[in-house]
């Protein structure tokens, strides 16, 4: 008995009782589960009923041919995919088996056959129908992954037809595969501006990577290309993909009319501290003066406390004119600010050490740096970066004498710049706070606390940022970074 036989059931029809006994029991003897019929319509209900995995017709029934009884099995779902072999007693000529073959046959055998012929052929159509279900099978996965694909995805001929799609697409353009399939994406989709035939040749030829942004039915996508050759490297056609961006495309709207919103915020506060800074210095000198004169008038008239209160007054006018002076610095950061150049560090550095000199040798500081490098900037405010962080480092020293360092390094992007004292140092807690405008943690010294946070405001301008690195033992690291290219 052959195993493989013995999975498959055949119907054997065929009016002759000799024919149809001595078919049957060769099948039988190879392991084949069989069914019979004499008629046509014997052949029909069988069929319908058992469903079997091979029908041997005969050609010359009864009640009807079988040409008819092979036309109704194959047009019927049920039973379309059900092999048929027609089985004739008489030589066929090419007229008829042209007609069984247009009806749906599988295969011809003339009556009567070898019984190894007649297994072999049966087994055959058998393969070729397991073939054809494991096609249709990966075919069915493979469109239920297509479709699983949120991009709107089809694949489009040399000629632009589309032969293929996904159901994003589908839905997207309101059509069914069978609109869809052979005909032209431009006449589908007809706001796809530019996807003709000859666009897709000409973005093989030239290995054109195109991506487009499109506005199609009320939302954006993100359009993209990919060739398609065959074996023989020839362009065959290409896969052409939608991306639904419409959610960034809102969201970048949002972010841009935020950014727009919060730029022309600023640029109104920085015109109104420099607005009101610049207004408030007469009405502060004004009372400082008139103060002053009040005491030189009444010199010896006044009692101690009266002479102490104008004094605190004066003094009170003077911080809040060095306060507002600050502030005026602080928004000219913005408002005032040169435009960017090709500037040499190492003269700048050299302006701002001659420009604190005093402050330098009445401390007996020692200050050296290495090689500065040239950069794109505004020098006037990078002289000022160096001259606040180094005002500083003077200023806030320790009983030792200034020991100041300033050292350079290259980065792939970006200059790296750490300027390095033995001071008091800073307590790592007050990292995050020295940079806010106004934040002073030494209250024992001068200031209003606005120099790290013009540093701050200058090195972010010129597309960098500073920080405080903790160090061992005394003193201040202050580290900043300068772009190569802005």
């Amino acid at each position: 008995m052959n195993n493989n036989s013995s999975n498959f059931s055949v119907l054997v029809v065929d009016d002759n009782p000799a024919g149809l006994y001595t078919t049957s029991r060769v099948l039988k003897s190879e392991g084949f589960q069989i069914y019979e019929a004499s008629t046509g319509m014997g052949a029909i209900d069988k069929t319908m009923k058992f469903l079997p995995d091979v029908v041997l017709l005969d050609v010359k029934l009864p009640d009807m041919s079988g040409f008819e009884v092979c036309k109704i099995i194959k047009t019927d779902n049920l039973t379309t995919n059900i092999p048929v072999i027609h089985l004739s007693a008489t030589y066929l000529d090419s007229e008829s088996r042209v007609q069984g073959l247009e009806g749906g046959a599988d295969a011809y055998l003339t009556h009567p056959t070898e019984p190894k012929v007649l297994v072999a052929t049966i087994h055959a159509v058998l393969r070729i129908r397991q073939a054809e279900a494991q096609l249709h099978a990966a075919a069915i996965r493979w469109q239920t992954t297509f479709d699983a694909i949120n991009d709107c995805v089809c694949l489009i001929d040399v000629s632009g037809n589309v032969l293929q799609s996904n159901k994003a697409f589908n839905q997207i353009v309101n059509l069914n595969k069978n609109q869809i399939h052979g005909n032209k994406l431009s006449l589908i989709a007809s706001e796809l501006q530019g996807y003709t035939p000859e666009f897709f040749l000409k973005h093989f030829e030239q290995d054109l990577n195109d991506n487009q942004e499109l506005l199609f039915k009320d939302r954006w996508f993100l359009t993209s290309i990919n060739s398609i050759e065959d074996e023989n490297g020839v362009y065959s056609g290409s896969v052409f993909k939608m991306t639904d961006i419409t959610s960034q495309k809102i969201s970048e709207a949002q972010l841009q009319k935020t950014m727009e919103e919060l730029e022309r915020s600023n640029k109104e506060l920085e015109q109104f501290a420099f607005v009101a800074s610049h207004d408030l210095q007469e009405p502060l000198r004004m009372i400082s003066i008139h103060l002053q004169l009040i005491e030189k008038k009444l010199k010896g008239q006044l009692d101690q406390g009266t002479v102490q209160n104008i004094s605190f007054a004066v003094e009170g006018s003077q911080r809040m004119h060095n306060l507002i002076s600050d502030l005026l610095e602080y928004s000219r950061v913005a408002t005032k600010a040169n435009n960017f150049v090709s500037v040499e560090l190492e003269s700048v550095l050299g302006k701002v050490l001659t420009d604190l000199q005093v402050a330098i040798s009445s401390s007996n500081a020692v200050i050296n740096h290495d090689a500065m490098p040239e950069v794109c900037g505004d020098d006037v405010q990078l002289g000022q970066l160096f001259q606040n962080l180094i005002a500083n480092a003077i200023k806030f020293r320790s009983e030792e004498p200034p020991l100041i360092h300033i050292s350079t390094e290259e980065k792939q992007t970006e200059w790296l710049f750490c300027v390095s004292d033995n001071g008091i140092g800073i307590d790592p807690q007050f990292f995050d706070k020295i940079f806010i405008i106004f934040q002073r943690l030494q209250s024992e010294y001068s200031g209003t606390g606005i120099g790290l946070a013009i540093c701050k405001k200058i090195v972010e301008r010129h597309g960098g940022r500073i920080w405080v690195e903790k160090k061992s033992g005394k003193g201040t690291t202050f580290c900043f970074t300068l772009s190569k290219k802005l």
